[in-house]
């Protein structure tokens, strides 16, 4: 029967977790490498989630709540975080941002930015925010490029 060791297997490494990211405001935006995706379920059905490794950006938090009436209240923070980068980021798709990724590929330098807010046509519905969405033809390096890269 093996010894069991108390020493964690995990020492000395850095956990990993992704940030959320909010269009809060125009203008915020991300650059970075598209990592992964993946269906996740939410309150409306299931939804893409694609994950970004930022280089650099923006936002502005979000929160959401009610007020006594039970109106949707939606406050946003003056001030906007900035991204760290290489830290992982999920946005959420729609079927624009689906149909962009579809032509980006897995480790590709890609960026989006919040451009304005068009009302909704249907009364009841929330304003719908226009991404513009770039893809360069930029690959993640891989950690021997970024150490040779540092070598020189």
């Amino acid at each position: 029967m093996p010894e069991e060791t108390t020493q964690d297997p995990f020492a000395g490494s850095k956990e990993i977790k992704p940030g959320k990211f909010a269009w809060g405001k125009p203008g915020d935006f991300i650059i970075g490498y598209f990592t992964s995706s993946q269906e996740v379920d939410t309150e409306n059905g299931r939804k893409k989630l694609y994950e970004i490794k930022a280089i650099q950006g923006q936002y502005h938090e979000v929160e959401n709540s009610t007020d006594p009436s039970g109106n949707k209240v939606v406050k946003v923070a003056e001030t906007a975080t900035k991204l760290e980068p290489g830290d992982f980021y999920n946005i959420f798709g729609r079927d624009d941002l689906d149909k962009f990724f579809q032509k980006a590929k897995i480790g590709q330098q890609v960026g989006l930015q919040f451009k304005d807010i068009q009302p909704s046509k249907k009364k009841g519905y929330s304003a719908f925010k226009i991404i513009k969405t770039a893809i360069w033809d930029v690959m993640m390096p891989s950690d021997e490029d970024v150490v040779a890269e540092a070598d020189i």
